[in-house]
């Protein structure tokens, strides 16, 4: 038993039975799949960089593919950073990008950043069980779904840029002496 049809991310061609187990990419150049922890990935194009956020759920990250690109992976509390300090690179193909720590869902993760050669910001997302014939997934995953990140990178996210211009602003970090965001009024000196 395995995935039988050829056009997912999982293909076995040696499988004789279909097993549901089929996942599909859509319209990416980076394709993800979480599996008990690592983060599987399948590019088209060299990758030279990445970062993602979490929201506290990745409490170690060890590279992947990464060791033999001599790539630097760092953690934080809320980030996974992977660079490489000499321009190496984790070559086109499939495998492991980073082993996350035990216990980490895809909904932990967002505002993905990938970066290919020169630089390139590169599309990536994750896999999904359903053949999506638009190839339009939004940021839950859904095929051809309304869900948008917002100005914070959280997916359904609530953080509007405020008349200042921040991110889940107040309104308060431009305002003039009478409290109106953009007023131009100055105090007299």
């Amino acid at each position: 038993p395995g995935c039988t049809d050829s056009e997912a991310i999982n293909y076995n061609e040696t499988a004789t039975e279909d097993d549901g187990s089929c996942l599909y990419c859509g319209d990416v150049d980076v394709c993800f799949v979480l599996d008990q922890g690592d983060l599987n990935y399948s590019s088209d194009t060299d990758i030279y960089g990445f970062q993602f956020d979490h929201n506290g759920c990745v409490t170690s990250a060890l590279a992947g593919d990464v060791v033999p690109s001599a790539f630097t992976v760092s953690s934080s509390g809320t980030r996974v950073l992977g660079v490489s300090f000499t321009g190496a690179f984790v070559p086109a193909g499939q495998g492991t990008l980073v082993q996350l720590s035990d216990g980490v869902s895809v909904d932990c993760l967002s505002a993905f950043v990938v970066s290919g050669p020169g630089g390139i910001g590169l599309t990536s997302g994750f896999a999904s069980d359903t053949n999506c014939a638009s190839g339009a997934f939004d940021c839950a995953g859904v095929c051809d779904g309304t869900a948008i990140e917002d100005c914070a990178g959280e997916c359904s996210g609530l953080a509007e840029v405020d008349e200042c211009g921040v991110c889940g602003g107040d309104n308060s970090s431009c305002a003039g002496c009478d409290g109106v965001a953009n007023s131009g009024l100055v105090n007299d000196a």
